[in-house]
């Protein structure tokens, strides 16, 4: 028998309650995470295959020959490819697997490659030299919830959305060349998850926002025996803002990601995410169950961040009804002027200006993402392409003396 599976790139828009046991693998007893999560569904043949490609692979070999001792069935060799070529971040240099077999369990294996051997292996090196900068932000004393986020920040602070960006689909397009899209983002995020021992894994589905029924690829991470989603190309919009990186898609339940996202039927089975408890504005206190509340947050927020000069706030909304009265709330100019003289005050920074930047109105997940101007900073400092503010902005801005 022939088989053949291609390398395919997915696309994207603009990026359990009890310990899950498959296969004899627990997920928390896991000691080397080097090795993706769904290895462990294989069956021993398949695993038997993965090892041997996965290190073909490294050494960019163009042939593998095995005796696996019986037939190989489509499901080993369908699942084997889906690992290599989706769900284990090192092996991007793969292109095409093409196989032949028989009943005498004699396997022949062509491998396709996207570079040579000797520049996949710097391009590795660049990877491996990348992550440990970022890998270094984390320290003892951190908790694992802190270091997964500073992962999911680094990752979505570095790196512009792009699809059309060579290697935007794996992690050298990530972490070297700063530009990728969906897969490219997640398995990023494993890969540095895994580098800094949690356990992450990458889902394939659909998603619905600009476009509908869209392919998609994100993340779930093994949080205190639990699963949670992780969606870092969601939250990094493409926008003229500087710090745009959001946390509406982190540590979130299968429920509170369902109406954006839908993950497929693919040949391994994905953990569920139950728990909707630790999300980044519930952990945070930012999540507003009334108008009144998002008031409050927003205050005890932009005093805090005047103290340290800081430039953002984001607040999560409980409802829709609630997410629009406070859209409406920012976009009264008399009603934010009398909120930041009262800012001013309390925090004892002069420097705040009268009015705060809305943007990243996410109305599916009620969240919002204002940033706080001050007088005399340069204006680089809050937009990424000045040309594409209009002249009237660019005045305004000028009078408060940012340029």
């Amino acid at each position: 028998m022939i088989k053949k599976i291609l390398a395919a790139v997915l696309c994207v828009m603009l990026a359990v309650s009890s310990v899950m046991t498959m296969g004899g693998y627990t997920a928390e007893a896991a000691a080397d995470y080097s090795t993706p999560y769904y290895y462990n569904q294989l069956s021993d043949t398949g695993k038997t295959i993965y090892k041997e490609l996965k290190a073909a692979v490294i050494e960019c070999e163009p042939t593998v020959k095995l005796n696996i001792g019986k037939t190989m069935s489509e499901e080993d060799f369908n699942m084997v490819g889906e690992l290599l070529v989706y769900h284990d971040p090192v092996t991007f240099n793969l292109a095409n697997i093409g196989a032949q077999w028989n009943s005498r369990g004699n396997v022949e294996f062509d491998l396709e490659y996207r570079y040579s051997k000797k520049n996949y292996d710097k391009m590795i090196a660049a990877c491996e030299k990348q992550a440990e900068k970022i890998l270094a932000k984390l320290t003892d004393d951190m908790t694992k919830y802190t270091k997964i986020r500073t992962i999911h920040d680094a990752v979505t602070s570095r790196c512009e959305y792009d699809v059309e960006s060579s290697n935007s689909d794996n992690i050298y397009g990530v972490l070297v060349k700063k530009a990728g899209k969906c897969d490219g983002y997640a398995k990023t995020i494993e890969y540095l998850c895994a580098k800094a021992g949690i356990r992450a894994i990458t889902v394939i589905g659909h998603s619905y926002r600009d476009k509908p029924d869209e392919m998609h690829m994100w993340n779930k991470v093994y949080y205190n025996k639990k699963w949670y989603n992780i969606d870092s190309t969601w939250d990094d919009p493409v926008s003229n803002i500087v710090s745009n990186t959001t946390h509406s898609f982190f540590m979130v339940s299968d429920d509170e990601l369902s109406a954006t996202h839908q993950e497929d039927n693919q040949s391994f089975e994905v953990p569920d995410a139950e728990d909707d408890t630790i999300s980044y504005f519930e952990v945070n206190k930012k999540y507003a169950e009334s108008f009144d509340d998002f008031k409050s947050i927003l205050k005890t927020n932009l005093i805090a961040k005047a103290k340290k000069n800081e430039k953002s706030v984001e607040i999560q909304c409980a409802s829709k009804s609630i997410f629009n009265q406070a859209q409406k709330y920012l976009n009264d100019a008399g009603k934010v002027s009398k909120l930041l003289k009262e800012v001013k005050k309390s925090s004892g920074n002069s420097s705040l200006i009268d009015t705060l930047y809305s943007f990243n109105g996410n109305d599916r997940m009620y969240t919002l993402k204002v940033q706080i101007l001050y007088k005399n900073t340069d204006i680089d400092e809050y937009f990424t392409d000045v040309s594409m503010l209009d002249d009237s902005t660019i005045k305004q801005l000028a009078d408060y003396g940012i340029e």
